[in-house]
């Protein structure tokens, strides 16, 4: 014996320990770079459920509304709520412009798709809160359909 033993612990090969030593490394540069990016994503400060209103809470809205269509435009040129830009996730470039011009900061956004199983209003919704940082973006419980059948104040 040449007299040099190896500090291993007992019965763990030595590349297990810095394999694992990489992998605490790496997962600690990867928690680090996500919790300091500056356009990560915003984990848990939305949920759908908080940011949707109904048709009579719209009613009593006080302050303008910018209202987004986020429907096909099939279904947006067979009908939609007066004013209302469309904006969907399938033309997000195509139509991102006009409701860029015609939002200011007094004005709530109000994102709408068929109501029911629909949820691409609240993927708009929250695309337009993350990438634009508007803070007043909702999205109406029941759709296009609530707010057809809704009594008219």
């Amino acid at each position: 014996m040449s007299g040099s033993k190896q500090n291993n612990p007992p019965g763990v090969a030595r590349w297990w320990w810095e394999a694992f030593a990489i992998v605490l490394l790496a997962t600690a540069a990867g928690g680090a770079t996500a919790f300091m990016h500056p356009h990560a994503p915003k984990y848990g400060t939305y949920r759908p459920g908080d940011r949707a209103l109904t048709p009579a809470e719209v009613r009593r809205e006080t302050r303008p509304i910018l209202w987004i269509d986020a429907r096909t435009e099939a279904e947006y040129r067979a009908g939609h709520i007066d004013s209302a830009l469309l904006l969907n996730e399938d033309s997000w470039d195509e139509h991102l412009f006009s409701v860029v011009t015609s939002w200011t900061p007094d004005k709530v956004v109000i994102v709408y798709c068929d109501g029911g199983s629909c949820h691409a209003s609240q993927a708009v919704a929250q695309r337009l809160k993350d990438e634009l940082a508007i803070d007043e973006v909702y999205y109406l419980e029941g759709g296009y359909p609530a707010w057809q059948s809704a009594p008219s104040p």
